[in-house]
């Protein structure tokens, strides 16, 4: 039997509460903003996508660039600047407060832009996948704690 497929696009989705997803695929095209101290989400035998609301030939356009065999060094940046004026930005995602518990499988994909401020804790059978084009980045939000 098929996973129940879920969209969320346009302006995205804002979320100071608790969001599960359980046996579904749920594709973010929209910016998801997970975000404030009791923010949690949850994923159990089910896949989250963290994806892009650009137009297919400007995530096509990235996946290109950042797959491209590079003769020279260029920055991140000077890269993104070779995109056509309308790929500008990537969507951004952001997983904050308590964070991502993970019991599936998450994919960030080309033209999106992942940063988990709270903890990202990837259990279970699934895997995580970041396409070429795609960009996640593990940080942490310290408040004023000084780190060594």
């Amino acid at each position: 039997e098929a996973l129940t497929k879920h969209r969320i696009a346009g302006q995205g989705m804002l979320s100071a509460g608790n969001i599960t997803v359980d046996t579904a695929v749920t594709h973010f095209a929209g910016a998801l903003w997970s975000y404030g101290p009791l923010a949690f989400l949850k994923s159990n035998m089910a896949k989250v996508v963290l994806g892009s609301v650009l137009p297919k030939d400007c995530v096509d356009e990235f996946a290109e660039l950042a797959r491209a065999d590079m003769e020279e060094e260029m920055s991140s940046a000077r890269r993104l600047l070779q995109v056509q004026d309308k790929c500008v930005a990537y969507t951004q995602h952001l997983i904050g407060g308590l964070g991502f518990l993970s019991m599936g499988n998450v994919s960030v994909d080309a033209g999106a832009d992942a940063t988990f401020e709270g903890p990202f804790d990837h259990q279970g059978p699934g895997i995580v996948n970041v396409s070429a084009g795609g960009h996640a980045r593990l940080t942490g939000n310290y408040g004023d704690a000084v780190i060594d």
